[in-house]
C-alpha cells in the first residue's frame, strides 16, 4: 500500500458510477462529493516492449452536479481524479517511481424507464467523455488523452426503507486518442465499467454512499514503426481502474 497524504485524505471527494445514480428519479439540483481510495495497474504486450505494472493504491476524488427532471431524465456533469505513486515496470527496474494522475472529465444524459413498465428501476443514457493520464516519467506507463462517447445503463433495487442498491455499466468508446510516446500507430481504445453503489438515505435531500467500480481500459496498437516505446509491429495496452468511494449527495429542490 502506498504512503497516503493526510492533507490529500482531507480534500478527497469520488464520482466513480454516473451522476445522480443512487437517486430514484429525484427533481431539481444534485450535488455529490465524495472521496476513497483507488488503485491503478498496467500491462504492456508487444514486439518491442513488454512490462506490468502491479496494481498500487492511492487517492481518488472528485464529485458531480446533475439536473433532474419530473420525467425521470437527467442531465450531469462529472470530474473525478486518481492519483497514484507508480513503481517501475518490470521491463524497466532501472527506473524511479513515477507520479500518476488520471483525470477524467464527463457530461451524461440518462433517461429511467416509466415506474409502472416491466424495465422499471432502468436507466438508459449517453455520455460524453475525456480523460487525460499525466506521468512524470513516461517510460514507465505513457502519457494519454482521449475522448469519446460512452453508453450508460444502471439498474436501482430497493435494499431497505431507506436504502437502495444501484449497478451500473459503460462503454467507453473514444474518437479522439493521443499518446506522447506512441501517437500515430493506428490506435484503437476500449474502455469498459461495471460498478455498485449502496445509499443510504439519512433525510428527504440529503443521502451517504459506499460505491465501489472496476475498469478496463484497453489500447490497441496495430500499425508499424519506430518510437520512443521501441514499437515494431504492434503493442498492447491494458490499465485497470479500481476505486472504492464514501460520499454524500445533496438534492437541492
Amino acid at each position: 500500500m502506498s504512503k497516503i497524504n493526510l492533507s490529500s485524505l482531507l480534500l478527497a471527494g469520488l464520482l466513480s458510477l454516473s451522476a445522480g445514480a443512487a437517486e430514484i428519479n429525484p427533481e431539481g439540483l444534485v450535488i455529490d462529493l465524495s472521496g476513497g481510495l483507488g488503485m491503478l495497474s498496467s500491462k504492456v504486450e508487444g514486439e518491442g516492449l513488454n512490462g506490468t505494472i502491479a496494481p498500487t493504491s492511492g487517492i481518488v476524488y472528485g464529485g458531480a452536479l446533475s439536473y433532474w427532471l419530473a420525467s425521470g431524465l437527467e442531465m450531469g456533469l462529472s470530474y473525478s481524479r486518481l492519483s497514484v505513486s507508480l513503481p517501475p515496470a518490470s521491463s524497466n527496474t532501472a527506473a524511479g517511481r513515477s507520479n500518476a494522475v488520471r483525470s477524467a472529465y464527463g457530461f451524461t444524459v440518462m433517461q429511467a424507464a416509466p415506474s409502472d413498465s416491466s424495465m422499471a428501476g432502468f436507466r438508459f443514457g449517453l455520455g460524453y467523455s475525456m480523460i487525460r493520464y499525466s506521468l512524470s516519467d513516461s517510460s514507465i506507463m505513457g502519457n494519454q488523452n482521449s475522448s469519446g462517447l460512452s453508453l450508460l445503463v444502471d439498474k436501482s433495487f430497493k435494499a431497505g426503507e431507506h436504502s437502495h442498491l444501484v449497478l451500473n455499466f459503460e462503454l467507453y468508446a473514444p474518437n479522439n486518442f493521443r499518446e506522447d510516446v506512441a501517437s500515430g500507430y493506428n490506435p484503437q481504445m476500449l474502455g469498459l465499467e461495471l460498478g455498485a453503489e449502496y445509499n443510504y438515505r439519512l433525510k428527504e435531500d440529503l443521502s451517504v454512499y459506499l460505491g465501489a467500480s472496476y475498469r478496463r481500459e484497453n489500447t490497441k496498437y496495430t500499425g508499424a514503426g519506430e518510437g520512443a516505446r521501441s514499437i515494431v509491429s504492434g503493442l498492447n495496452d491494458t490499465r485497470t481502474i479500481i476505486t472504492v468511494p464514501v460520499g454524500i449527495r445533496w438534492n437541492l429542490n
